[in-house]
């Protein structure tokens, strides 16, 4: 190969393909370019008789110049090619694309154009209807005006002194009673002020009541407290009021008191807000409606001490006057005047003490030792009977002791419940703590740990639930999307101010290493839509035959179910053996493929639908879901089986 020159690197002394610099090149992917020829040739070249002439050497640069053009001509080409067929498929798309989107225009507008004539027609027929309801009303009430017209007509009579019926009944029934109040002797006067200074319990004494025959024993109903005056009360104090103004201005001495000490009685006091304020202006009433003869006989049935009237206005405003005034000792006038500057100040601390008059039995200085014993009688009176609550209930007692201790405050000290519940909840800071298995009465409190792993157990890291790193308002911007392009506004209207629901776990009260998955959805922007399908599927699911399905509405039905499966086994196949599994309830929402529940749901649509049926009927209000081959019943709403589609 000596005087040889490749024609690929132009070096001497070995061909083309043997070149170790154009074969590395090859080797790594790259492109071989020749080193520049080491001298410009300026002419002819004279060779030797041992050399020949290389033309692949004399023509390398244009040849490698034609290449590389014929090389980027060829890449530009293909390149036009490509484009220009993208450009075509891209067209093709598009077109596509836009017949389809015509399509689905064309169809809308051709849904919406059906809607609102359906719209128009149900309109037009409720306007008809309303009119003729209207009517209906209108006529009714034009007869009952001319029918009540006339009655009246006939009805209002008037005597020869031109008082109506009800007038005169009036008049003579104040005449009546004013006669009747006349007439009272005084052994009446004094057997009705014997009975105002009994108590309640005493008037109401009667024997035990027995048992006739078969019959238990009559229990006859306590009467209730009355609040408020009565209207004899109130027409008695204004003639009181009259007839005391009447005698101050001609004599000096008054008549007897008369029923007033009764009106007195029944001057209660309630607990409801205002009713202090009430009673107190009932009582001032009352007061007022007294002659001087008859405000002392009552202080004097009070047992309360008249010293001045500024001590026996102090003594009204008082909330309860016998439990401070009662057994009031007389003393010398300025141990009075003393006395009577204290219990005014008594009196407005009690007034002004967060707003509310109230004595504290344990720390009233003046209250007596018999105040115990009222209060543990008034409460055994209260509870006498508690037959309405069971079997084996009967009267409960309070004792001495039981009543000092609720009323003392040095018997039971600052440990009150309050203060035990301020310091368990303080302990309890930080720790979980939750209803046990929807039991209001039972609280279970554990480790913030053990409740995580519940909830990734039932919830985060079961293989049931998708995990989603979206905000809430994003999610539901979502759903109202796919809600109003699934026409789902039909069924029922989006709630806009709905909310996703918070979901928690609820340790079981068996096992409480085991929780219970709560979902609750009822502030959900679809609740109303789902409410109304889930009812449309359970329609669907109890309408099929029993042989076709092993569902139950109660568990109460369980035991007649498998009896019934039984008898027909033996029946039909004797030699059949069944294989089944029981699963906790709460594994049915988590664990069941949802690809088995869609294609249950659609072979109960299939079934409905080989035997006519184009959807379910929801009614508005109350339950009730029939199937129908029509498309409009009154008091229903139409749920169509293509929605399954959607879903």
């Amino acid at each position: 190969m000596a005087g040889r020159t490749c024609f690929r690197c132009g070096k001497p002394d070995h061909f083309a393909n043997v070149c170790e610099e154009y074969w590395d090149a090859r080797d790594k992917g790259i492109p071989f370019v020749p080193p520049p020829p080491p001298y410009a040739r300026s002419g002819r070249t004279m060779a030797t008789d041992t050399e020949r002439r290389s033309h692949s050497a004399d023509n390398y640069g244009p040849r490698r110049e034609t290449d590389e053009m014929n090389s980027m001509m060829r890449t530009y080409f293909f390149e036009m090619a490509k484009e220009r067929e993208e450009a075509k498929q891209r067209a093709t798309s598009e077109e596509a694309q836009r017949k389809e989107e015509a399509a689905k225009k064309e169809l809308e507008k051709k849904r919406l154009q059906e809607l609102e004539e359906k719209n128009r027609a149900e309109d037009e027929r409720d306007a008809r209807l309303l009119r003729l309801i209207r009517e209906e009303i209108r006529h009714d009430s034009e007869n009952e005006n001319d029918h009540a017209f006339r009655a009246r007509r006939k009805v209002i009579k008037r005597n020869e002194g031109g008082e109506t019926v009800e007038e005169e009944k009036e008049r003579l029934r104040r005449a009546i009673a004013l006669q009747e109040e006349d007439e009272e002797d005084a052994e009446l006067i004094l057997l009705r002020r014997r009975a105002a200074g009994l108590e309640i319990n005493e008037k109401r004494k009667r024997g035990k009541e027995v048992a006739v025959g078969d019959s238990p024993p009559m229990i006859t109903p306590t009467k209730g407290q009355r609040t408020v005056l009565g209207t004899t009360s109130k027409l008695r104090i204004e003639e009181l009021r009259e007839a005391g103004h009447m005698a101050s201005t001609s004599s000096p001495i008054a008549e007897p008191v008369g029923k007033i000490g009764v009106s007195i009685r029944h001057v209660t006091a309630g607990t409801v807000p205002g009713a202090r304020a009430k009673y107190e202006e009932e009582i001032r009433v009352v007061y007022e409606a007294l002659t001087i003869e008859e405000l002392k006989e009552a202080c004097k049935n009070e047992r309360i001490s008249r010293e001045l009237e500024a001590v026996e206005r102090t003594l009204i405003r008082v909330w309860s006057p016998s439990l401070n005034s009662k057994g009031v000792k007389r003393r010398p006038r300025k141990q009075r005047r003393r006395g009577k500057k204290e219990r005014r100040r008594d009196a407005e601390k009690v007034a002004t003490e967060n707003g509310r008059k109230r004595i504290e039995g344990g720390t009233c200085e003046s209250a007596k030792e018999g105040l115990s014993e009222r209060l543990s009688k008034g409460m055994a009176d209260g509870f006498s009977d508690l037959s309405w609550l069971g079997k084996n209930m009967g009267k409960v007692d309070f004792t001495r002791e039981e009543i000092d201790v609720c009323m003392r405050k040095d018997v039971i000290g600052d440990s009150g419940d309050a203060d035990v519940i301020r310091r368990l909840h303080d302990d309890l800071r930080g720790l979980v703590c939750c209803p046990l298995d929807r039991n209001p009465g039972d609280t279970l409190v554990m480790c913030p740990a053990v409740y995580a792993e519940g909830m990734k157990t039932t919830f985060t890291g079961n293989e049931g639930y998708v995990t989603r790193k979206e905000f809430e308002e994003d999610i539901i911007e979502l759903t109202h999307d796919a809600y109003k392009g699934g026409n789902f506004e039909q069924i029922a209207q989006w709630k806009k101010d709905g909310k996703l629901g918070r979901a928690y776990t609820l340790p079981k009260h068996k096992d409480t290493a085991k929780y219970r998955p709560i979902c609750p959805t009822f502030r959900e922007p679809s609740n109303a839509a789902c409410k109304k399908i889930a009812r449309v599927l359970n329609g669907m699911l109890f309408s099929i035959p029993k042989s076709k399905h092993f569902n139950l509405k109660f568990v109460s039905e369980l035991r007649d179910r498998l009896i019934g499966i039984n008898r027909s086994m033996r029946r039909v196949c004797r030699n059949a053996q069944i294989l089944s599994s029981s699963y906790d309830i709460k594994d049915m929402f988590s664990r069941l493929p949802h690809a088995a529940i869609v294609r249950a749901v659609n072979w109960c649509i299939w079934w409905f639908e080989s035997k006519g049926f184009l959807g379910v009927f929801v009614r508005h209000r109350g339950k009730g879901t029939p199937f129908s081959r029509q498309e409009s019943v009154d008091g229903f709403q139409f749920v169509s089986f293509g929605i399954s589609e959607i879903l």
